[in-house]
This record gives structure tokens, C-alpha cells and sequence, in this order.
């Protein structure tokens, strides 16, 4: 697929930093971006600021979707649902990641 082909790129300082402390992978977030998208878990559209000093904003889109990963405080593997929000370059070979968190949102 497409979505196969593509770079996943953090493109804020937090984004970097929750995909660090949560070992998350561009092959977890692929996998959860095919998942979210084929389960319902879109949440909206937005603008959004790729990084405080710099003065680019980008249309993205949020999603939400269940995954199982390991919690890097107990270390132990929970399910929970991951927000990602992200948008994808002009070229449309890389996407780039603006979000990549535990979720807070409910239903």
C-alpha cells in the first residue's frame, strides 16, 4: 500500500519525545494508522503548529485506536487506546507524525 511506502517522520520536539518514552516505531505507528482508520477511529481535522518556533502550521487529522503495548513505568503489556494525529507531505511519501500518545479522549 501506500501507506507501506511512507517515511514516518515525528515532526514536533513532544511528538519525538512521547514516540521515545513509549518506544513507539514508525512500523507501530503504519500499523496503527491502517488500524484506526479501519476501525472507525477518526476524531476530526485541524490545523496544527508543527513546532513552537517555527512558523508552519499543517492540515492534519486525528485518530484514535486500541493497541497493545508494553507501559514503560511497570513495563508490563496493557491495552490501550493511542491518539495519533498527523498529515502527510506534498510529495506524499512521508507522513508526518505530530502526535503519538495514550489517549484522553472518551466517547
Amino acid at each position: 500500500s501506500v501507506l507501506d511506502k511512507c517515511d514516518i517522520r515525528p515532526a514536533t520536539l513532544k511528538c519525538t519525545s512521547d514516540m521515545a518514552f513509549y518506544g513507539i516505531s514508525g512500523d507501530n505507528i503504519k500499523k496503527w494508522i491502517k488500524a484506526a482508520i479501519s476501525t472507525g477511529g477518526y476524531i476530526n481535522s485541524m490545523w496544527c503548529r508543527l513546532s513552537p518556533n517555527r512558523n508552519c502550521i499543517a492540515a492534519c487529522d486525528a485518530y484514535r485506536v486500541v493497541v497493545d503495548m508494553n507501559n514503560p513505568v511497570t513495563e508490563e503489556s496493557d491495552t490501550i487506546t493511542m491518539y495519533l494525529k498527523l498529515c502527510i507531505s506534498k510529495t506524499g511519501s512521508t507522513i508526518m507524525q505530530i502526535s503519538a500518545h495514550p489517549s484522553n479522549f472518551t466517547d
